[in-house]
């Protein structure tokens, strides 16, 4: 019964409200070193890619989330971008 009603709401759920959970794959190589100033870290040991949820993806990418694969290049160093990043680190 569970189960039935997790899928009738998924099926309830607008496509944009699924397509917001999805997790892309950030590129972030490109602008690490802006990134590592932000947050006040030796670039080296900060990670080159990490998952955001899609719209925040799209916002870091310069895309709209409509357009978005499942990865994207960073342009952006949005504050969820740089949050996540830093989360990274060990």
């Amino acid at each position: 019964m569970l189960r039935l009603c997790c899928l009738t709401l998924l099926c309830l759920m607008p496509a944009a409200a699924v397509a917001e959970q999805r997790m892309v794959l950030v590129d972030a190589s490109s602008i690490v070193g802006e990134i590592a100033e932000a947050i006040g870290a030796d670039y080296i040991g900060l990670p080159r890619q990490v998952q955001l949820p899609a719209r925040h993806a799209a916002a870091a990418c310069g895309l709209e989330p409509p357009m978005l694969t499942t990865r994207c290049r960073a342009v952006l160093a949005t504050p969820e971008l740089v949050e996540a990043m830093g989360d990274g680190l060990p």
